[in-house]
């Protein structure tokens, strides 16, 4: 029979038989004892149901029959036989497997099973559940469950069948392709890949000598890059990478299986990373995405890129705000090539992705539902490697060694890329016109990754539960996980997409989503529009080519190339060790300046100029790279600064805006500026367009609301602008940012100065002393009574406030000191009282100081951290021990007289010059030490200790003038971070303030531009 009709024939008998239940039940009808005996000793098939099996079985035959599978199979009865065991397998991971183990679960319970061992009632209940009375049960419960199964049934014997006619058409072509005319079909494995679109996965068709993938798109996209390839050859540049031969039709595609093969000598390995240099500056310039390491084989020396479904990409409409962030997030890290953290099946970014690294060394965190090993559901987070140690294809190999990048191959990445990318400069007009008049990707339909892909694992497994079988409501779940995959400068998530993601898993596919480069639309299975006009504001994939090509110069290649070197270098920091503590490696080089050496002021222009030779500048928004923490889950990442002013932009603009006082004709100020006013910008529009209003309670609760952290940073940083002119006071701002407080304040559950809303309380305190802002009494008093009526009784008239962990949003722990505790904490509503004056805020600050004190251990004449059980010792930090209780208690004597502030300042004192610290930075380092112990000397009228100080910061000053200096930053290592509170714009900071001691404001007391605390001007 013509393939055509056969096609036709199985089509039509679909339509006329009846429903998969009814014929379900009328196989367990005619079921012989013999046939469930036989059935249920395949341990293979357990929590597989037998009639439908069987059903499938004369399913696929009757498919079969209507082509010559004698002359196209080795073993016809084989290969059916498998086909039909595939296709059972495939129905119970993407439909069955923790419904039925749940209703093993209860038929256990019940009583209903035989056998004394968990294999003997698992064999009991495949008898069971082939009985008709409990299919009609089954069905009965989980009313749903019958149209996913008729779905998933259906999409699964469609892809088969599609298979099986294009071989049919294709035959010849195949035989000449794989050049054997008469080898025959030895299996078909159906499912090498996600599932997409009504079930169509990648499947691989093996013969005796060799195989060949069928992929159900077709290879247009590959031959637009092979196109181009070539055109750039004539051009004068040879790109080397490899796309493996195929046979293109209209829907599919018959492509080379290839093979991971050994370079020929070591020197090929050096070529594998040249070449793959230049291939990503092209990928960089086409705005190519998911080039990762699944999608690549190194075959010899040339990475053969086995996957292009996302060679050109359009950019979903994520409210960024910023110019800096669009840049970098379409920059050469958005390939996919580069290692960058990913986000993994447990929802935590906790494994490197990209092309270039060994994986198989990677551990990840997974849920695994242990529904084959038992007679429960039952999930645990287990840490597994991400893959086999041998899976490594996209990697050289030499004699049987893998070879991931290196420092020395990252050289050699480079070379490649600047190679290519500078080529492509110099020609990019030839390949403007080219791609313009050539019609290249006209009508070329693309795959958009609208988020995060691991997602999808997770997402999936909440579709089979047993309740997803009885209500279709899963959109909120759907929504709160993919939320958790976005970074903290987004928009709300588009409900139509969430819409179209679960439609999807109810067919049993993993979501897909593609667009033209011409179209506004993003579309789904069958040419549906998922989302009308989702790429309303953003350029179509072309015009963002042309727009790459006309805009590269110098100074983006330069600028990619940091971005490389970057990246990789995070890397090998995370998996290496380079930059940690023991590393001899002096990774700060200041350029060599004619400046007086012995002026504190000359460490501070040192420190400024370096910051000002790194920084990028997009559009008019200033911008560092470097290892940061990511707000959401607290891990380190290479990424462009937030504007916090712990670690982001708006605490680098305070240290250059103090800066630009005393050096005159620097630039300072304009960097400094144009952070405060792009940062405000960001928060406006993020506020007209919504963004906060999608957070939820649990996110309110953990949200930083503190000077120290966006966006109560704009208003910190607002004051210290005002007073250099009144015209950067912006009430418009004022009364969104009092909305915006008010909107997070009653579910907000961060109490400490640090992060929560002692921090916060501090700021409006001090700005009500400043004429050119509003009053804020009414939400001081709303402040404090939260904090005063959220206090944690303790024994002994103590009170303490709860840590909420940033990340889990938990509440367990009580901590004294300054930053995160009591110390902190008693001193702002010191500075409350003395304003308010109430009675219960008094009882609260007594209480505070009870807590504190209890932690202060009488024989070692220190306080106990409280963070770890194992950890009671003093941290002697400014954020946990010594140094931040030593100035909470040196400015509280400023409010109180207490007897015990003078010998609590001492002990702190001697805690601080006896400790060992081996961070610099401010927030738990030597850098807040410097200012502290000057604090301490002036209060206590220690001229010894002042002495102390001075000696220690000079010699600091001198290493800086010298370049000699190598600091360890915030996380204890030595690769540059880059913020006020944890990396070197906070020891500037502490020249700086030391220079002019009376008259620079304390930025680890949240001072503002009026200097708050008199003790912490005093000589």
């Amino acid at each position: 029979m013509l393939p055509l009709f056969s096609c036709l024939f199985e089509n039509l008998y679909r339509m006329k038989q009846e429903s998969i239940k009814s014929e379900i039940l009328k196989i367990s009808r005619e079921l012989k004892p013999e046939e469930i005996n036989n059935f249920i000793k395949s341990t293979d098939l357990y929590f597989t149901l037998f009639p439908l099996n069987k059903y499938i079985a004369r399913r696929i035959r009757k498919l079969v029959s209507q082509f010559d599978i004698e002359d196209r199979f080795a073993k016809p009865a084989e290969i059916i036989f498998d086909l039909n065991f595939q296709l059972n397998i495939q129905l119970r991971n993407t439909l069955f497997q923790y419904l039925l183990v749940h209703e093993l679960r209860i038929a256990n319970i019940a009583g209903l099973l035989e056998g004394a061992d968990d294999q003997s009632k698992r064999k009991s209940f495949n008898k069971l559940s082939a009985d008709e009375e409990w299919i009609e049960y089954i069905f009965e419960k989980y009313k749903y469950l019958e149209h996913r199964l008729e779905v998933n049934v259906s999409n699964l014997l469609q892809h088969l069948e599609n298979i099986l006619c294009r071989i049919d058409t294709d035959w010849k072509e195949i035989q000449y392709f794989i050049d054997q005319e008469n080898e025959k079909i030895t299996k078909i494995d159906l499912f090498l890949g996600d599932a997409h679109q009504h079930g169509q996965s990648v499947s691989k068709i093996s013969f005796k000598s060799r195989s060949i993938l069928y992929k159900p798109r077709n290879q247009n996209l590959e031959e637009c890059l092979i196109s181009l390839l070539d055109f750039i050859k004539h051009q004068g540049e040879d790109i080397t990478i490899k796309i493996p031969n195929f046979i293109n039709r209209d829907h599919y595609a018959w492509v080379e299986h290839v093979s991971n093969t050994e370079v020929a000598t070591l020197e090929e390995i050096n070529d594998f990373y040249t070449i793959h240099g230049q291939a990503l500056a092209l990928f960089y310039i086409l705005g190519t995405v998911d080039i990762i390491g699944d999608n690549v084989i190194a075959v010899g020396k040339h990475p053969t890129i086995i996957d292009l479904e996302c060679l050109l990409s359009r950019h979903a409409p994520i409210d960024r705000s910023s110019a800096f962030t669009n840049y970098f997030e379409e920059s050469v890290t958005s390939t996919g090539v580069l290692p960058t953290l990913n986000i993994g099946d447990n929802l935590e970014r906790d494994y490197f992705g990209g092309a270039l690294h060994a994986r198989g060394s990677e551990k990840i965190k997974t849920n695994v539902w242990n529904s084959l090993e038992g007679m429960d559901i039952t999930v645990s987070a287990k840490e597994v490697f991400r893959v086999a140690a041998d899976d490594e294809k996209h990697l050289p190999v030499f004699k049987g060694k893998k070879y991931g990048i290196t420092e020395e191959y990252l050289e050699y990445l480079l070379k490649g890329f600047s190679k290519t990318i500078n080529f492509i400069y110099l020609h990019k007009q030839e390949i403007t016109e080219y791609i313009l008049n050539s019609g290249l990707f006209s009508r070329v339909p693309f795959r958009i990754l609208t988020h995060p892909t691991a997602v999808y694992d997770k997402l999936s497994r909440s579709f089979l539960i047993p309740e997803a079988f009885k209500s279709l409501a899963k959109e909120r779940e759907v929504k709160s996980m993919l939320k958790r995959t976005f970074s903290f400068n987004t928009k709300a998530i588009n409900s139509a997409i969430v819409t179209s993601i679960s439609a999807q898993f109810k067919e049993g596919d993993i979501p897909y989503f593609y667009t033209y480069h011409d179209s506004k639309h993003l579309y789904t299975s069958g040419n549906q529009v998922a989302v009308k006009n989702h790429f309303i504001k953003s350029k179509d994939s072309i015009e963002g080519i042309l727009d790459r090509l006309k805009y590269l110069d110098k100074q983006t290649i330069d600028s990619q190339l940091r971005i490389i070197e970057g990246t990789c270098n995070f890397y090998f920091h995370i998996k290496f060790g380079k930059y940690d503590i023991s590393d001899q490696t002096r990774y700060i080089n200041f350029p060599k300046q004619d400046l007086p050496k012995t002026d504190l002021l000359s460490g501070v222009k040192i420190i400024a100029d370096h910051y000002m030779s790194k920084m990028f500048k997009i559009e008019e928004e200033i911008n560092w790279l470097g290892k940061t923490t990511n707000q959401k889950d607290q891990r380190y990442e290479f990424t462009p600064l937030s504007y916090d002013m712990y670690d982001g932009t708006l605490g680098i603009s305070f240290f250059l805006l103090y800066a630009s006082k005393y050096i005159k004709e620097s630039g300072y100020f304009e960097v400094a500026e144009k952070i405060f006013l792009s940062s405000k910008k960001v928060f406006r529009e993020q506020y007209l367009n919504g963004f906060f209003k999608q957070l939820t309670s649990n996110e309110k609760k953990g949200l930083p609301v503190s000077p120290l952290y966006y966006p109560s940073s704009i208003l910190y940083m607002m004051e210290h602008f005002s007073a250099f002119d009144k015209k950067y006071v912006d009430q418009e701002f004022i009364d969104l940012y009092i909305q915006f407080i008010n909107s997070v304040l009653e579910e907000n559950q961060n109490w400490d100065i640090l992060m929560g809303q002692a921090g916060l309380l501090e700021l409006l305190i001090n700005l009500n002393d400043d004429p050119n802002f509003p009053n804020f009494d009414e939400l001081i008093i709303k402040i404090v009574n939260r904090i005063v009526s959220n206090g944690t009784s303790f024994p002994n008239q103590s009170v303490a406030w709860s840590y909420t962990n940033m990340v889990t949003n938990e509440i367990d722990k009580y901590f004294g000191g300054y930053a995160h505790g009591t110390a902190g904490i008693a001193l702002v509503l010191a500075k409350a009282q003395a304003v308010l004056k109430k009675e219960k805020i008094e009882e609260s600050i007594a209480g505070a100081l009870n807590y504190d004190r209890q932690l202060f251990d009488e024989n070692k004449k220190r306080w106990k951290d409280m963070r770890e059980p194992e950890r009671n010792w003093d941290s002697i930090s400014w954020c946990h021990g010594s140094t931040g209780i030593a100035l909470s208690r040196v400015y509280l004597s400023e409010y109180r007289a207490d007897p015990m502030l003078v010998d609590e300042v001492k002990y702190a004192v001697n805690n601080i010059l006896n400790g060992k610290t081996e961070s610099d930075c401010l927030c738990h380092g030597r850098g807040s030490d410097y200012e502290v112990l000057s604090l301490c000397a002036s209060y206590l009228r220690d001229k010894k200790l002042q002495e102390k100080v001075t000696s220690k910061l000079h010699a600091l000053n001198k290493n800086i003038l010298s370049n000699s200096y190598q600091m360890v930053y915030g996380d204890g290592n030595k690769m540059e971070m880059l913020g006020l509170f944890t990396g070197l714009c906070g020891i500037g900071y502490v020249l700086l303030r030391h220079y002019d001691w009376e008259n620079v404001p304390s930025v680890i007391s949240n001072e503002s531009s009026n200097l708050n605390y008199r003790t912490a001007h005093q000589i």
